[in-house]
């Protein structure tokens, strides 16, 4: 076995090549690539296993070719001793037998080297091919799986896509919904608006001025409320008849709408129309609303309240400091706001709490004052006034009461007659009167 080791390596090394190849071979016959590897190796096989009969029938291989089956390096050594020999006993015909024999001897060894290298030389060459072929047909079925995987990654991309052009679609039609919500809130709010607003409207009391005076049992009246004469001039201002003025709504009506306003589904939406119905331009529903949000203690504080045409003669409380709050063309008796922003626009005051005032043609009845407001001011006369007060004291008619001083705070460059006939224009709750309680033109006639 020894002569034989060479073969022997070879034959194992092809077996541990083949094995793991033909496994290969086997794992990739698939698709396209099946027949073609399964083809080439049975082939190979085929070819491999002839080369195996070939080694195993060498010697009658090599008999017939060479005369001989095998020889090793004793036999030629031998043969060319006794050749050797027989040249140096010039002994030419067993010279030549040996020399013959020779020959064939070193044909038949290199012939049987040769075989062997031939045969594992073929074998591993026939393995290095297929596996070549198998590393070929792996790399096109990797390119065809690849293919088939872009083809399902461009599958996938134009689903995303398309996906994305549906979310698209949808986002743009959730932002028109939005929209359309949006818009439905708006109109919700507006209905909501008007309904609260016919509400107290329906229950604010409307009358004109002198009517809601008598409605209070005031005396005086029919007198000047205050008066100014001298030697040279006479003249007087007096309430008139004709404004409407406008009550706040009942407090049923307030009350139930600020249960409104507690409500889960509603509350939101009725706070926002009260928000917004402070700026209305009656002022019995912009003061109804300033009410019902001071209850649920969510003062409107985002701009001025203007209170038109008001009467407010039952007591309004309002806490905030940061209010801002216009009364014009009004009648201010019971209004409860110590720290407001007040700002009276022609209208007649009776001031329960210290406020800052402006403006011009107003009647202020106040215990006390800080500084002169503009227009007419009656001032308790056991206050003390101001270092810098300044103005022309009048006379003050009954319906302000003898316990008051009246006096003409406002600048000017008129004479106070002139201003009185000013105020009378410009105030719609004054006119001008004789001083004996006539009207101006009575007076005249």
């Amino acid at each position: 076995m020894s002569r034989h080791l060479s073969f022997w390596i070879g034959f194992f090394a092809a077996a541990l090549v083949i094995v793991p190849v033909a496994v290969g071979a086997w794992g990739v016959t698939q698709g396209f690539a099946r027949d073609w590897a399964a083809t080439f190796f049975i082939v190979i096989c085929t070819i491999v296993g002839l080369l195996v009969i070939g080694l195993l029938f060498r010697g009658a291989i090599l008999r017939r070719l060479t005369g001989r089956a095998e020889a090793t390096v004793e036999e030629i050594s031998t043969t060319l001793i006794s050749g050797v020999s027989a040249a140096v006993a010039q002994d030419r015909a067993a010279a030549e037998r040996e020399a013959d024999k020779l020959a064939r001897v070193v044909l038949g060894w290199y012939a049987w080297s040769n075989f062997y290298r031939w045969v594992i030389g073929t074998a591993l060459a026939l393995l290095l091919a297929f596996a070549s072929f198998t590393g070929t047909v792996l790399l096109f079925e990797q390119i065809a799986k690849l293919e088939d995987q872009t083809r399902v990654m461009q599958a996938q991309q134009e689903l995303m896509d398309a996906q994305t052009r549906f979310m698209e679609s949808q986002t743009q039609r959730l932002q028109e919904q939005t929209e359309a919500a949006a818009m439905q809130n708006e109109i919700m709010t507006l209905n909501l608006v008007n309904q609260l607003r016919d509400q107290m409207l329906a229950s604010i009391e409307t009358r004109p001025f002198r009517e809601w005076l008598l409605s209070f049992g005031r005396e005086g009246l029919d007198q000047p409320v205050v008066s100014y004469a001298t030697e040279a001039d006479a003249c007087a201002l007096g309430f008139t008849d004709e404004p409407m003025l406008h009550s706040a709504p009942n407090d049923a009506i307030l009350g139930a709408i600020a249960d409104l306003t507690r409500n889960t589904a509603l509350g939101a939406r009725v706070t926002t129309a009260l928000k917004l119905l402070t700026q209305d331009r009656n002022g019995g529903v912009a003061l109804g609303a300033t009410l019902v949000l001071e209850e649920i203690d969510q003062p409107y504080l985002e701009g001025e309240i203007v209170l038109r045409d008001v009467m407010v003669a039952e007591p309004v409380f309002l806490g905030s400091p940061d209010y801002e709050i216009v009364f014009s063309r009004s009648y201010v008796t019971s209004l409860h706001c110590p720290n407001c922003n007040v700002h009276l626009g022609v209208s007649v005051m009776f001031q329960q709490a210290p406020h800052r005032f402006s403006g011009y043609g107003n009647l202020v009845v106040s215990q006390s004052v800080t500084k002169p407001p503009n227009g007419i001011t009656a001032v308790n006369r056991l206050s003390d006034l101001p270092e810098d007060w300044s103005g022309q004291e009048l006379r003050t008619g009954p319906y302000i009461g003898p316990s008051y001083r009246s006096w003409l705070t406002q600048d000017w460059s008129r004479s106070i007659c002139e201003e009185f006939e000013v105020m009378a224009r410009i105030n719609p709750l004054l006119r001008a009167v004789a001083p004996g309680g006539s009207s101006a033109r009575g007076a005249e006639e």
